[in-house]
């Protein structure tokens, strides 16, 4: 999209150095003022033709703020004064103009930005964004991109931006940040650069040093830590003061729908974070987890008759056991890790009534049952 031919006067205004080019007259509609501001030109520049329309043409001198805003392969074969180029489309045709760029939060992981896109009076905006750079300690790093939008911004409107992650940043970094707007004619930049250092990020949570379940069906928040990463995962390291000198107990934290467990460890020397888990999923050793096993306390086993293992049942017979029966497959092993099926026999146990009961297992499962 560009200006359209309604608004410039005819005929042209053309000039000839061995080529042809020709300018066109744009129609004044308002104040000059108001034209310099829109069109973003240091000079207006009247011209009348024979029928006494009063046409304009625009001028940028090179280098300025306002040149910035116009497309270089626009600029025509006039000049005015010393350094300033008239555009052959008068001006009219310019880059969208982002501005008043802010931060809302400059924590570690949550720098959340505001900023206002301007769309060029007759061009619409195809793309926004922001780039960052960081200082390595002597130099500013090269500017990257880390957030780019492609939402159509019509010409001649306004958008009110609000970005709210930054999910690259640690604590302690020194960052700059610029908006931009782009359109067919080109990419401009907010003038206004943003600097700032990255805080540590506060997040309320609950805590308990219990279990993960624990810490998740507390009814609210009991605690504030401080992170000092960006990324929420395993090795991070919670405090309690924003000075980050303090580390956070040992214990499960809840927050944001996951937890996470603060441990001291001997390899590092100090607490970090050593697992973590979504609400609802915890470690074996939770209550709250399911138990992958049952456990079946016999009074007798033998691997002969039912007769007999009722006969030594509860008379302290060393062959008392143990099984382990798996939830999944409801086969009895030897062991909790669910790898040595027990051995086929008669087991017998001693029910709510105080009578004994026999149970027949093959392979691990049970395949016959009787009282004693």
């Amino acid at each position: 999209m560009a200006a359209p031919t309604s608004a410039y006067f005819y005929p042209t205004l053309n000039t000839f150095n061995n080529v042809l080019t020709v300018h066109q007259r744009a129609i004044p509609t308002d104040v000059k003022a108001i034209l310099q501001a829109r069109f973003f030109l240091d000079e207006i520049v009247p011209t009348i033709d024979i029928d006494g329309n009063i046409s304009f043409n625009g001028v940028c001198y090179i280098g300025s703020y306002y040149y910035n805003y116009h497309n270089p392969s626009r600029i025509g074969s006039l000049r005015y004064k010393q350094d300033g180029v008239f555009f052959w489309d008068a001006g009219l045709n310019t880059r969208p103009n982002p501005q008043y760029l802010s931060a809302n939060s400059i924590e570690a992981g949550v720098v959340n930005f505001h900023s206002e896109i301007y769309s060029a009076y007759y061009v619409n905006t195809s793309s926004h964004g922001y780039d960052y750079r960081i200082w390595n300690g002597s130099s500013w790093g090269l500017w990257g991109s880390f957030a780019i939008f492609t939402d159509n911004i019509n010409a001649a409107a306004s958008k009110i931006f609000d970005f709210g992650n930054f999910p690259m940043l640690n604590a302690g970094l020194i960052v700059q940040v610029r908006a931009w707007a782009e359109n067919v004619e080109g990419r401009t930049y907010d003038p206004s650069t943003l600097q700032f250092a990255i805080e540590p990020r506060t997040i309320s949570v609950k805590y308990s040093s219990a279990y993960a379940s624990s810490a998740v069906n507390l009814p609210s928040d009991n605690m504030v830590i401080y992170v000092n990463t960006a990324e929420l995962t395993d090795g991070m390291r919670f405090f309690t003061d924003k000075a980050m000198t303090v580390p956070a107990p040992d214990g499960y934290y809840a927050f944001d729908g996951s937890w996470y467990n603060h441990r001291f460890t001997l390899e590092t020397g100090y607490q970090m974070v050593v697992s973590h888990g979504i609400y609802g999923s915890y470690d074996s050793t939770d209550p709250a987890t399911p138990p992958t096993y049952n456990t079946y306390s016999w009074s007798a086993f033998d691997n002969g008759s039912s007769g007999y293992a009722c006969a030594i049942s509860g008379v302290g017979s060393p062959s008392a056991t143990n099984t382990f029966r798996s939830a999944s497959n409801l086969r009895h092993y030897l062991n909790t890790a669910l790898t040595d099926i027990a051995a086929d026999g008669y087991y017998t146990f001693r029910n709510d009534s105080a009578v004994y009961e026999w149970v027949q297992i093959i392979d691990g499962f049970e395949v016959d049952s009787g009282s004693c």
